[in-house]
């Protein structure tokens, strides 16, 4: 499992931020090992990282707290799913794993990038990462629903 100290960075960084742009509060439920899960997620931003720590690092959310979200980040009530949506999503997973990602360059892993993310839509979907990879599971609960982050970072062969 993810260290425990750079566990905390992306747990932070996921309520820290979910908390500033929608006032929504969300609890740890569990932290596991386990991927792939039968989650009830109807959308996932997916993005990797590359330096000294590498792997990718995914946001899965329910529909309905993915469109708070999104509402908030493009400053109007959104009820449907849109490519606008979408691309909120992708840019609140840029900020949530980027702030991980910055702790992580604090601590001299240096030069952690991070790539665009890739989105996934589709109720019940899954993502599932390499074998060769540690995955760290997080689920998280909020009124809004269930939602999911997921990191699977290996230390870079040199």
């Amino acid at each position: 499992m993810l260290e425990c100290k750079y566990l905390g960075f992306f747990i932070d960084a996921c309520r820290e931020h979910l908390f500033s742009f929608t006032q929504v509060e969300a609890d740890v439920n569990q932290i596991s090992r386990v991927q792939g899960r039968n989650q009830q997620v109807f959308i996932s931003a997916v993005i990797g990282l590359v330096g000294e720590m590498e792997g990718s690092a995914s946001l899965s959310l329910p529909k309905e707290l993915a469109l708070k979200i999104a509402s908030q980040m493009l400053m109007e009530e959104v009820e449907e799913f849109s490519f606008e949506v979408r691309d909120a999503i992708g840019e609140f997973a840029n900020i949530v794993i980027g702030t991980a990602r910055n702790k992580l360059a604090d601590l001299s892993f240096g030069g952690e990038k991070i790539t665009p993310p890739t989105i996934i839509v589709g109720e019940g979907h899954r993502v599932f990462y390499s074998p060769r990879v540690e995955i760290t599971e997080v689920e998280f609960s909020s009124p809004q629903g269930v939602f999911f982050l997921t990191i699977g970072l290996k230390a870079r062969r040199k």
